[in-house]
């Protein structure tokens, strides 16, 4: 059992939920059972203490979840107010070691090794990993699997309160590596909005609601607004609330990926995302970033809220991309 590589950066997106500091680390392991799990997180603490010059330990197991009936997601913690460490994996193989440190890290850190960090340096160990998409189609589109169809929304807030927001000040912005920054009130995202039908939405935990009317406007037909950059690659999704969501330019996601404001007739109500949100039937719900206030287009990826806590880079339902893969052995994944 070993882990062959572990990177670790500075997030700035996550600077305001204070956890900057976002860690991942592979390997082709298999796993028997849990002291197996607990081996790859003493070894993956291991690695970072390699990589930060420090002595972190492995804190206490905070709970295992059941994810999309078929992953099991491990979470430890870091001492015991460092951070966070999950492993997750599935049907016997590790897919990959990801989490976050909280901010007040940086002052235990060596000096030079903080600097780096903030500056934008990608510390890393042993082999480079590089994210691993899956192709192939797991479902039909009537039932993906893993997923179980309800009746009713669960709503998940992951900051600490919804925020109230003032329409006579909102504007979403479209902004980064485009040609020219643009700003919509919200009487504009209404003129530009339209009518796109019944579509389901699908929680990367593993329920899925049905046959919801949506009214809103193409993400592809909106950035185009600004004019992308050729060497564009991912849209930034950021909330009011300071959570962020990552969602790549492949022409078939955006086609299908809406930054939406009513639902079922009537407007978002604040918990789901109320002036507008990013909702797409391919893509697992965490994408949808609520309380939307930017789309900041990349050229480089970076990890939003929970893509910094495990999940996968792009999130698409039919090829189950519930998290990440850093197991070059694990391929085809269903």
């Amino acid at each position: 059992m070993e882990i062959s590589g572990c990177k670790s950066y500075y997030n700035n997106l996550l600077e305001g939920l204070n956890i900057p500091i976002v860690f991942e680390c592979g390997g082709s392991i298999k796993i028997k059972d849990f002291n197996d799990i607990k081996n790859i997180a003493l070894e993956s603490i291991n690695a970072l203490n390699e990589l930060f010059d420090y002595n972190f330990r492995l804190g206490s197991y905070i709970e295992k979840e059941f994810i999309g009936r078929s992953f099991n997601l491990h979470k430890f913690k870091i001492n015991e107010f460092d951070g966070i460490l999950r492993i997750v994996e599935k049907n016997g193989y590790f897919l990959n070691t990801s989490g976050v440190m909280f901010s007040s890290v940086l002052n235990k850190l060596n000096e030079n090794i903080k600097n780096e960090l903030i500056k934008g340096k990608v510390l890393e160990k042993g082999e480079k990993m590089e994210p691993i998409f899956l192709e192939k189609n797991c479902s039909s589109f009537e039932k993906p699997v893993g997923q179980k169809e309800i009746q009713r929304f669960v709503i998940y807030v992951a900051e600490e309160e919804v925020p109230n927001v003032d329409l006579n000040k909102y504007k979403l912005s479209i902004k980064g590596n485009v040609i020219k920054e643009v700003e919509l009130t919200y009487n504009q995202l209404e003129e530009l909005s339209r009518d796109i039908g019944e579509k389901d939405f699908h929680c990367v935990t593993g329920w899925s609601v049905k046959g919801k009317r949506w009214k809103g406007i193409n993400l592809l037909d909106l950035i185009n607004l600004s004019g992308l950059k050729s060497d564009s690659k991912w849209i930034i999704a950021n909330s009011i609330s300071g959570y962020s969501s990552t969602i790549p330019i492949e022409k078939d996601i955006l086609e299908n990926t809406y930054v939406v404001i009513e639902m079922d007739g009537r407007k978002l109500n604040p918990e789901s995302g109320f002036p507008a949100r990013i909702y797409s039937p391919d893509l697992f719900g965490w994408k949808g970033s609520k309380w939307l206030s930017s789309l900041h287009i990349s050229d480089k990826y970076i990890d939003g809220y929970w893509e910094a806590l495990s999940y996968h880079e792009r999130g698409k339902v039919l090829s189950n991309e519930r998290f990440k893969i850093r197991n070059p052995e694990v391929k085809d994944l269903c």
